[in-house]
C-alpha cells in the first residue's frame, strides 16, 4: 500500500510538473510570436524610412535630372517595401504627365510614406 501511494504521488507530481512546463512553453511561444511580429514591423518601418530618405535625397533635393541608375535603385527600393498602396502611388508619380500632376503625386506619396512610418 505504501509503494502504491508513493507511486501515485510521483505520478501526480510528474503530471503537475508536465502541465506547468507545458503552460510555460505555450506562453513562451506566444511571446516569441509577438516579438517576431514586432521585429517584422520595425524592419518594414525601417525600409520605408530608407526609401523615403533615398527619394528625398535623389529626387526632391537633386538639382539635376534623375538618371536611369537612380530610377532603378528607387524602383527596386519601392518594390522591396512590398506595400501595394505605396507602389501604386509611386507608379502614379512616375507616370505623371506634367509638373503640376507630379507635384500632387509627390505630396500623395510623401503623405502615404509618413503614415506608414507613423504606424511603427
Amino acid at each position: 500500500m505504501n509503494k502504491t501511494r508513493i507511486l501515485l504521488l510521483v505520478c501526480i507530481l510528474l503530471l503537475a510538473v508536465s502541465i506547468f512546463f507545458g503552460v510555460r512553453y505555450y506562453e513562451t511561444c506566444q511571446e516569441s510570436n509577438k516579438m517576431q511580429n514586432l521585429v517584422y514591423s520595425y524592419e518594414k518601418g525601417d525600409k520605408v524610412v530608407e526609401f523615403t530618405d533615398l527619394f528625398i535625397a535623389e529626387v526632391l533635393q537633386s538639382d539635376k535630372e534623375v538618371d536611369f541608375e537612380t530610377r532603378l535603385k528607387l524602383e527596386n527600393a519601392v518594390r522591396d517595401l512590398q506595400n501595394e498602396k505605396i507602389y501604386t502611388t509611386w507608379k502614379k508619380f512616375v507616370d505623371s504627365k506634367d509638373e503640376a500632376e507630379a507635384q500632387k503625386n509627390v505630396e500623395d506619396l510623401l503623405g502615404l510614406l509618413v503614415k506608414e512610418i507613423m504606424k511603427k
